[in-house]
């Protein structure tokens, strides 16, 4: 296998692009990157949590609902994610993704 994370089945669930500038609506990404930022959102009327990640390639924003912050998705953490990218207004954002801690933040 490549570098898709451990147990995830990325391979057989056809992960096309692997950093973010590659990233495309609709299509299915495993992106190590660094929380740049992290903040409570209201979307659809529901709290949720949006996080952006920065892989040095571009930004990706990870969107996840019923919840105003994820502990330790703060920013400076390294984090793989992995997920289907859908259009947003401002890019690409996943909602709900899988993910995996690779570096606490920097303090």
């Amino acid at each position: 296998m490549s570098g898709a994370p451990c147990g995830t089945g990325a391979e057989r669930h056809g992960i096309l692009a692997k950093n973010i500038r590659n990233a495309r609506p609709r299509g299915r990404v495993s992106v190590t990157g660094r929380v740049v930022s992290s903040a409570p959102t209201s979307h659809g009327g529901s709290i949720a949590c949006r996080v952006e990640i920065d892989d040095g390639t571009g930004t990706l924003a990870l969107l996840f609902f019923g919840r105003g912050s994820i502990p330790g998705l703060i920013v400076g953490a390294c984090v793989r994610v992995w997920g289907t990218a859908l259009p947003d207004g401002t890019g690409l954002v996943i909602w709900n993704p899988r993910y995996e801690f690779v570096a606490p933040a920097r303090t």
